[in-house]
């Protein structure tokens, strides 16, 4: 835990293991799921248990593309999470991640070579059309994002900035 910096999600998380630990807590957490359960569907967005209503975490907070699914569900437009929930996770359900321990990944290179530029590591973001239903600023933030994460983007062809706005971002 040395040198990583006190969150409140780790804070939560702590907390909720202990009191998930006393025998008392388990028939207070089937009722709270319950509950919990029909408040969610009378307000058409799940939340975690204890989490106030309308609450998103912060995106420095979310882990992985679960969490960030959710937050998306909690904020976009119906028709717009529409559009993007439920992504084929078929294929990276086959991979399992062996993590090895103590091994020395100070030097680790993932530099790749494309179309005769270097890239930082093999990362695209891929096209998705008409970005500003999801964001304000669409095609333009996530060019930035791209660029400032040293990834290659690679724009759709329905996007809501012309092509040429899009590359100036990055």
């Amino acid at each position: 835990m040395r040198g990583r910096p006190f969150s409140r999600r780790r804070a939560l998380a702590g907390f909720g293991s202990l009191a998930a630990a006393a025998p008392q807590s388990r028939a207070q957490q089937s009722r709270a799921q319950q509950s919990q359960a029909q408040q969610s569907q009378a307000q058409g967005a799940p939340r975690s248990a204890g989490e106030p209503a309308g609450s998103v975490a912060p995106a420095g907070e979310l882990v992985n593309s679960f969490e960030f699914e959710a937050a998306a569900e909690r904020t976009l437009a119906r028709a717009s999470y529409a559009a993007i929930a439920g992504s084929h996770r078929k294929g990276f359900d086959r991979i399992t991640f062996r993590p090895r321990l103590m091994v020395n990944t100070m030097d680790l290179n993932l530099d790749t070579r494309l179309f005769g530029d270097t890239m930082f590591a093999p990362i695209l973001v891929g096209p998705a059309s008409h970005q500003k239903r999801f964001h304000p600023e669409g095609e333009l933030a996530m060019a930035r994002g791209a660029s400032s994460a040293k990834a290659a983007m690679v724009i759709a062809d329905r996007s809501d900035f012309p092509v040429e706005e899009i590359a100036e971002q990055g």
